[in-house]
């Protein structure tokens, strides 16, 4: 063998090491880039349903609020045809 052959076996397992050295190294940054948006995503579904599940609680109390009004209406209504079919 030659020095030139040795040379360019070397030179070969280099780039071979290099190449994959690369790759790996985009790979353990695309998941790490990954995880991080993976923990915010779901601290945001989290803050999301919190924010939801206190929007409902409000929009039902608020219907609660109304419905008793409604009823209350509907009996005055009633109690005022009453008076009005006895006379």
């Amino acid at each position: 063998m030659t020095e030139w052959q040795v040379f360019g076996i070397i030179a070969a397992l280099v780039s071979f090491v290099a190449i994959f050295v690369g790759i790996a190294y985009s790979y353990a940054k695309s998941t790490t880039e990954l995880n991080v948006t993976l923990k915010e995503l779901r601290k945001f579904i989290d803050d999301f349903k919190e924010s939801n599940s206190k929007s409902h609680q409000r929009m039902f109390e608020w219907l609660e609020e109304h419905d008793d009004k409604f009823v209350d209406h509907d009996k005055r209504i009633t109690k005022l045809e009453e008076k009005e079919n006895e006379h």
